[in-house]
């Protein structure tokens, strides 16, 4: 069963995603952030990267906006990964609150099972 982890991201906090890659199954992760933490999410990402081997895409929210566009990319994800893996967790742990809170209200939206650390 290949399970896909969709993690929000922040610049600090960022054992809660490693915490989740250890405690739940994961086949790939997906790092929700903002264009300015994009640089930290590369580095997280190739860390990550090079001890596992996981494959990881970020995908930028727009701060702006940051329910509608929140829901908008998640939706994007899912369409995209959702027949791909037959389980999808949602990991809220790290970052804004108010991107983890939009992450969390559109994992509840589609049924996604979602988790804090």
């Amino acid at each position: 069963m290949k399970t896909l982890q969709i993690a929000t991201f922040g610049p600090d906090e960022q054992d809660a995603i490693a915490f989740g890659i250890k405690s739940f199954p994961i086949h790939k992760l997906v790092l929700l952030c903002f264009h300015e933490d994009k640089n930290k999410a590369e580095d997280f990402s190739r860390r990550i990267q090079s001890i596992l081997g996981l494959p990881i895409t970020i995908t930028l929210v727009n701060k702006e906006n940051i329910i509608r566009d929140t829901m908008d990319r998640i939706n994007e994800i899912l369409q995209l990964h959702g027949q791909e893996f037959k389980d999808i967790l949602m990991n809220v742990s790290c970052g804004d609150k108010l991107l983890g809170c939009a992450a969390l209200s559109t994992a509840f939206i589609h049924g996604v099972k979602a988790f804090g650390m």
